[in-house]
């Protein structure tokens, strides 16, 4: 089991979950798609950056996966308090590999999940929000 970062930082993105779950993406919060599939593909390049937004249906452990890498991206998840998104926590591994985040989530809230490319190279990927 892989640790989640934890910080008290303002930014967007990244969020999630499976059974029950709506999703959405884009290049800001605002012009996110809902969506009610639990995996998601999409490419990252330069300052492109995909947000998406998760309401669990019930309260518990999720666990937010980033595959299918080809270059390295970066993982986020925020909650929204006011205008404003903090950051719950964060995968930032080097280079081309997995990244994950574990995280209780509250039923009925709003998540944000981001995800960005790191160094601004192009890469497509898979995310993927479960119950722990």
């Amino acid at each position: 089991m892989k640790k989640v970062l934890l910080s008290l930082f303002g930014a967007m993105l990244i969020v999630g979950s499976s059974a029950g779950a709506a999703f959405a993406s884009g290049d800001t919060p605002d012009r996110a798609n809902k969506i009610t599939l639990s995996i998601e593909t999409g490419y990252v390049s330069g300052t492109d950056v995909d947000y998406w937004y998760f309401i669990p249906d019930r309260s518990g452990s999720y666990r937010i996966q980033l595959t299918g890498l080809e270059q390295d991206a970066d993982l986020y998840l925020y909650d929204k308090f006011g205008n404003d998104l903090w950051e719950l926590g964060k995968s930032e591994k080097s280079g081309i590999k997995n990244e994950e985040i574990i995280y209780n989530l509250d039923q009925g809230t709003k998540y944000y999940i981001k995800v960005e490319s790191h160094n601004g190279v192009r890469t497509p990927y898979t995310l993927d929000i479960d119950r722990n």
